[in-house]
């Protein structure tokens, strides 16, 4: 699939271990089941967030320095570390030089 469905997060966790559980009393594979109303009862959506980003790069199109300002959308559930984890790969992937990260939620 896309990866469009639940992430891990504190509240679905339990969950996730009801197949495992069923495999280990019945020592047979066991496959779980939602339908989209149901993963988003137990699991939720990732936050959506908005981001402006400034990218400067070096002659030979490597990237120089990143400044990067992301606004996300917490809602009811809170936290959530969707935003810096933005920076985080962008700091991995392309390890700018220099980078300067700010978020909100």
């Amino acid at each position: 699939g896309g990866g469009f469905g639940q992430r891990a997060r504190a509240g679905s966790i339990p969950n996730m271990a009801i197949p495992a559980k069923l495999s280990q009393k019945i020592n047979r594979p066991v496959m779980m089941r939602a339908t989209r109303e149901e993963e988003f009862t137990f699991g939720g959506a990732r936050m959506g967030f908005q981001g402006w980003i400034k990218v400067g790069f070096n002659a030979d199109g490597t990237m120089s320095a990143t400044d990067l300002y992301i606004v996300a959308d917490a809602g009811g559930k809170g936290g959530g570390g969707d935003a810096s984890s933005a920076g985080d790969l962008i700091s991995m992937l392309y390890q700018p030089e220099a980078m300067r990260f700010r978020g909100t939620n």
